[in-house]
């Protein structure tokens, strides 16, 4: 996956102290209180092709490599979101 892939979904990048960087994307519950956290790599471990990936923040079993699954997973995240009702 490329990083303008990130960008274009909607990643927030994340200054490290190294002059490093890595993006977040984060999915709020209803009152805020807990987010679902998509998290990639950061950039010093890019090594060829721009192979960015994704992880769910704390669950690094899974790791989106691609950018169709990842876009059609934010997809199904945002979607079914919870609304609280007044």
């Amino acid at each position: 996956m490329r990083e303008k892939n990130l960008i274009k979904l909607g990643f927030k990048k994340q200054e490290l102290d190294d002059d490093g960087y890595y993006y977040i994307f984060n999915i709020p519950d209803v009152d805020n209180s807990y987010s679902i956290c998509l998290i990639s790599n950061s950039n010093d471990e890019i090594k060829k092709n721009n192979d960015w990936f994704v992880e769910l923040f704390d669950y690094t079993v899974i790791k989106i490599t691609k950018f169709i699954e990842l876009k059609k997973l934010i997809k199904i995240l945002k979607d079914n979101e919870f609304k609280k009702i007044n």
